[in-house]
């Protein structure tokens, strides 16, 4: 997997402890971008952080809604992102774009010695290499399915570009593109595979567009 001008190709190219990044509803899958406005202080601090170190921080969400994300229960599977673009806005913020590396699996938070948290983290090294399963995807049903939810929630997109691109680009694409909830998003993170996570976006997504139009879709 490379992720901006690094190369992750085993467990020792990971680290073992990393700095958590807890926000419900996002969703970061290995290969796929995540952009981020940074303004609260103990995020700015992390992300000046990791940017002298390693610039990878671990996105996963919080179980349920809290004011406080510091104590909230979290999720058990996340995904580790490297920062490979980073901007300051002029008022105070940053601006980042995340790319995913791997999965990771939290195994055990640290004792907070910073206003962020951290954790021990268990890494999919399974995510790292490059898997030809795209064969298995029906990406003429994707496609149709992605169409008409496109075009029945009137959001602007650009056929040509989509029809060209490669079939797992498509599934992480859409799967983090429409609105899910954070639930559904965390079972598109934790499919197994990227035929798996096709055919739970496919589901999902065939879903969403039932309860929106009344019709079956196959």
């Amino acid at each position: 997997m490379k992720a901006g001008n690094i190369h992750y190709n085993c467990e020792n190219d990971l680290p073992k402890q990393i700095a958590l990044f807890p926000l419900e509803g996002a969703l970061l899958l290995p290969g796929g971008f995540l952009s981020l406005n940074i303004f609260e202080p103990e995020a700015l601090e992390m992300v000046e952080n990791v940017m002298v170190s390693n610039r990878l921080l671990g996105i996963i969400q919080p179980l349920s809604s809290a004011p406080d994300c510091c104590s909230t229960q979290l999720y058990k599977t996340g995904c580790i992102g490297r920062i490979t673009n980073y901007s300051e806005t002029g008022n105070g913020q940053l601006f980042i774009i995340l790319q995913g590396v791997c999965r990771f699996t939290l195994e055990q938070e640290l004792v907070h010695t910073k206003p962020y948290r951290t954790a021990l983290i268990r890494s999919n090294i399974k995510d790292l290499q490059e898997h030809d399963i795209a064969a298995d995807i029906n990406r003429e049903n994707l496609l149709n399915i992605v169409e008409q939810y496109l075009t029945i929630n009137e959001m602007e997109y650009n056929w040509n570009s989509i029809i060209q691109a490669p079939t797992p680009l498509l599934v992480n694409a859409f799967s983090a593109l429409i609105p899910f909830t954070p639930a559904e998003k965390q079972a598109l993170l934790e499919a197994p595979d990227i035929g798996s996570r096709a055919q739970t976006l496919l589901a999902l997504t065939e879903y969403s567009l039932m309860k929106q139009t009344g019709a079956e879709y196959h």
